[in-house]
């Protein structure tokens, strides 16, 4: 907890030193930020705009429309093109509402962590009050004192950014670390990032690689992707191609990137996916009829 309040007061410091940046607003290089910070700084626009466009359903999920010009690699919002796995990432932020903005602010108040990072977010992005970082970054400072781990998440893009603050990349190191090891999995791509280019910290394959398993379990495309990139090569981790058709694949899924045509270059190089085992085959057919037999019958009635 110390910690966290050292590096948040270092954090005031700093954005009291850059008070062009208060109230102002983000420079077109810094709104173009990476796709999965998108969700804060830019997810209103975004999905107000995509849904307008018959891109997005009312439930957060892709039209068909949508899959077509996600499958091409690109979706326009207010300020440019986003690359694909922004929508994995819009997904777990809530919708911040301006007309709830003294809702969030009496809760925060009360000490309700959530509540302060949704004060945070409307702060940031001028959501129902004036744009204020220095509020913004008060607020986001709270909840992730309070253990809010998307809170953490934000801290980390906010320095990875230099938004508000200095670029720093040793901290959003520290940040992203933390919320990764709260389960958070774009956090753990983001440190995965960070050790495969040595940003803020020292370059380590391995500790990359293991993020982005540990993401790719979770179902991040970019994780599964990054590891089979990892796998194929032979960097960070012994190469086995089967293990890199698999993660391949599982991108594929949803057109990430190049994946489906690097899964086509191991298949026609003659790797294959192991056959599932006989228990496997098993488990997976008697939860097939189980999802299908229904509700049971009640006591007493025929068969």
């Amino acid at each position: 907890m110390c910690r966290i309040i050292n590096r948040l007061l270092i954090a005031g410091i700093a954005l009291a030193q850059t008070s062009a940046l208060t109230g102002a607003a983000a420079p077109q290089s810094q709104r173009e930020i990476l796709p999965d910070s998108m969700s804060v700084w830019n997810k209103a626009d975004f999905v107000i705009k995509a849904e307008a466009e018959g891109r997005i359903d009312h439930d957060g999920k892709l039209t068909a429309s949508g899959k077509t010009r996600f499958s091409q690699g690109i979706i326009m919002h207010s300020d440019g093109p986003v690359e694909p796995d922004t929508v994995s990432a819009w997904r777990r932020v809530k919708m911040v509402k301006g007309a709830d903005f003294p809702l969030y602010l009496k809760d925060a108040e009360r000490g309700d962590g959530e509540a302060m990072r949704l004060t945070a977010i409307c702060y940031q992005t001028g959501t129902g009050v004036d744009k204020d970082l220095r509020k913004a970054w008060e607020w986001y400072g709270k909840s992730a004192a309070k253990g809010n781990t998307e809170a953490q998440y934000d801290i980390g893009t906010l320095y990875r950014d230099g938004i508000g603050t200095k670029q720093n990349f040793q901290e959003s190191a520290y940040w992203f670390r933390k919320a990764a090891s709260n389960g958070h999995s774009l956090a753990m791509v983001n440190i995965a990032r960070q050790f495969a280019e040595g940003k803020g910290v020292l370059p380590d394959l391995r500790i990359a690689a293991e993020n982005y398993w540990r993401a790719a379990e979770r179902g991040i495309d970019e994780g599964a992707y990054q590891l089979a990139v990892m796998l194929r090569d032979g960097k960070g981790l012994p190469q086995d191609l089967q293990r890199s058709l698999k993660y391949f694949e599982q991108a594929s899924k949803n057109n990430y990137k190049d994946s489906a045509i690097e899964a086509s270059k191991l298949r026609a190089a003659g790797i294959k996916l192991p056959e599932p085992s006989k228990k496997a085959v098993r488990k997976k057919t008697l939860a097939s009829h189980k999802a299908s037999s229904g509700k049971r019958r009640p006591r007493g009635s025929r068969r």
